[in-house]
């Protein structure tokens, strides 16, 4: 018989489970969706693949589940902290929970890494904020070629201003371009 606390996490302890009890516990989970991540989490809790013969939840998820979507970052937390707990590696994560269930290899190494940093399975999300980054725009350069006489004019009048020389043509190429716009 199953008997509850009002505290987490052993609200759902069980002090023994039988094959049937085990076997409802299963059904529950594939016929009422709606409630799964109770039903997840008092499986997980009561240890109720081991009734049925399975050595671990993720070998019980993979004959019993295996494919089903798994809806929600709550209900995906839940199974693959359950298989992470076990040992697995991200690969028999994947094989466990099969090609429709809606865990991803993203998703599962971002539920490994909340996990190992305390975030609780109902709290864990395996969406993580994106954002598309530009390529960072290099200044646009102009290049003229000046005659050797022309090139020490220049140098002689930016040192007459005492300014850098690549500033004092900026300065004149946007001086003559407002003019232009102004005309």
């Amino acid at each position: 018989m199953i008997q509850t606390q009002s505290t987490p996490p052993d609200r759902y302890a069980v002090k023994q489970l039988s094959k049937t009890q085990a076997l409802k516990m299963w059904a529950n989970l594939r016929g009422h969706f709606v409630s799964a991540e109770k039903a997840i989490a008092e499986i997980i809790a009561a240890k109720a693949w081991e009734p049925l013969g399975f050595a671990s939840f993720a070998e019980a998820w993979a004959d019993r589940m295996q494919g089903v979507p798994l809806a929600t970052d709550s209900i995906r937390a839940h199974v693959v902290y359950a298989m992470v707990e076990a040992g697995l590696d991200d690969a028999a994560v994947l094989a466990a929970t099969g090609i429709g269930s809606q865990v991803g290899p993203r998703s599962v190494s971002a539920l490994r890494r909340q996990k190992a940093a305390g975030v609780p399975a109902g709290m864990a999300s395996t969406r993580v904020r994106a954002h598309t980054r530009c390529k960072p725009s290099q200044p646009h350069i102009v290049r003229v070629s000046l005659q050797p006489s022309e090139y020490e004019a220049f140098r002689a009048l930016s040192a007459e201003l005492r300014t850098d020389p690549g500033e004092l043509a900026a300065g004149l190429i946007r001086e003559y371009l407002r003019r232009q716009v102004a005309a």
